[in-house]
């Protein structure tokens, strides 16, 4: 049994569009129908088929509705909603490395979320903060970082060039090394002598002679 069907076969009538289908064991014909677009006027008129398939229904040029159509589907409805606010997902799968930032942080104890640069830092000056202004008073419990030396019995510098950074140097008793360079005194002995006896005194002090009592050396 072939497609499509002749009306009046034996005076050659119209031929209706017709498709041969098998169901149950029986075959039969069954009309189909054809959607068609018509655009034009009246003698001038233009046919087209409108195209579809049963998978996905008819082909529908949305380009071509005005207005504002609405969303009658619960889920695009949701999504809908939620895109006019904020737009939580979850992420199943790992991150592609990149670079764009990736906004504000939340505070997540235990979560590493790798490498971190900081580029500036405020101590703050309280009294557990590490700084301290400048003439404030002291309080016990305060805290802060310990300045630290390195233990040099000779003086000699740690740092290789001139106006490099390094750090103080201790003895073996732990005391600072220090450069007192030129100690002036202000007065002397002789100064408390009337000026007439400065030589007296000079040359009664190199006469003195060590006296030697009980085994200890006294001298002036």
């Amino acid at each position: 049994m072939a497609d499509n069907t002749v009306l009046n076969a034996g005076t050659g009538g119209d031929t209706l569009t017709t498709k041969e289908i098998s169901h149950g064991g029986d075959t039969t014909k069954l009309q189909t129908v054809s959607l068609m677009g018509v655009s034009g006027t009246e003698g001038s008129y233009t046919v087209a088929d409108i195209n579809g398939d049963a998978a996905n229904g008819l082909d529908v040029d949305v380009t071509r509705v005005s207005g504002t159509v609405a969303v009658s589907n619960a889920g695009l409805t949701e999504l809908a909603a939620a895109i006019d606010t904020e737009v939580q997902c979850d992420i199943v799968g790992a991150l592609p490395a990149g670079t764009n930032a990736i906004g504000k942080l939340a505070a997540n104890s235990g979560v590493d979320i790798g490498d971190v640069d900081v580029t500036s830092v405020v101590p703050g000056t309280g009294a557990t903060n590490l700084g301290k202004a400048e003439d404030a008073a002291h309080s016990s419990g305060n805290v802060g970082v310990m300045a630290l030396t390195v233990r040099q019995d000779t003086a000699a510098a740690l740092a290789d060039t001139d106006a490099d950074y390094q750090p103080l140097i201790t003895d073996a008793n732990g005391r600072l090394h220090v450069n007192a360079g030129t100690v002036t005194v202000a007065r002397t002995v002789l100064d408390f002598f009337p000026v007439a006896f400065r030589s007296l005194y000079v040359v009664f002090r190199a006469r003195l002679t060590l006296v030697t009592i009980c085994g200890m050396s006294i001298t002036q």
